[in-house]
């Protein structure tokens, strides 16, 4: 019984650690680089995707 619990505890605190890095990756600006990035792949998919509507 107490192995459960310990290992439901691990697992829940494991899981909110990755949650708060996850969060806090994407609150983070986007560096210079990954806006460029981001604008090409905003007008590859506009292009890809015209007419389609």
């Amino acid at each position: 019984m107490i192995k459960i619990a310990l290992e439901e505890f691990i697992r829940r605190r494991e899981n909110q650690q990755l949650l708060e890095k996850i969060n806090a990756a994407c609150e983070a600006p986007l560096s210079e680089e990954e806006q460029v990035l981001l604008r090409k792949m905003s007008r590859s998919h506009r292009r890809l995707v015209e007419g389609e509507w």
